[in-house]
């Protein structure tokens, strides 16, 4: 739902060609990639071969991400987990985050650094009010 509404977003703002954007669980199946080949021409790096295997591997995925990183700025759009965050790291940006690769020799992502901070900061002001009323369920929880 996510990837729809920056969809939407950006083709409102005329810059849809300016950005790819993918839903990661998709990526295992060889017609997606070609389907993004042909949307977004050499944007995609990736083609699989015609004798590609029906799913792709989870490492043929991660390495498309490797290539990709390399060039290009990676968001994710839904805090997660699984085998890209072996490699990389989530640096918060208000509702999306960017794919950071470690640093080298490093299990830990690095500190933010004020500019990001402030930027956090400024994006989440004040806790939002949480109320509970008639329609919370019976055991107080939301």
């Amino acid at each position: 739902m996510r990837m729809l509404l920056v969809q939407a977003d950006l083709a409102q703002q005329g810059r849809q060609d300016s950005y790819v954007t993918l839903n990661s669980e998709w990526l295992h199946w060889p017609s997606y990639h070609w389907y993004l080949r042909q949307r977004y021409g050499s944007s995609w790096p990736f083609v699989p071969p015609a004798n590609a295997p029906p799913r792709l591997a989870d490492l043929d995925i991660w390495s498309v991400v490797m290539q990709l990183s390399k060039s290009n700025q990676v968001y994710y759009l839904h805090p997660s987990f699984g085998y890209f965050f072996e490699s990389f790291y989530l640096e918060p940006h208000g509702l999306v985050y960017k794919l950071d690769q470690y640093p080298t020799n490093s299990l830990l992502p690095p500190k933010l650094d004020k500019p990001t901070l402030d930027e956090n900061e400024a994006f989440w002001p004040e806790p939002l009010p949480v109320r509970i009323g008639s329609n919370a369920s019976s055991n107080g929880f939301i």
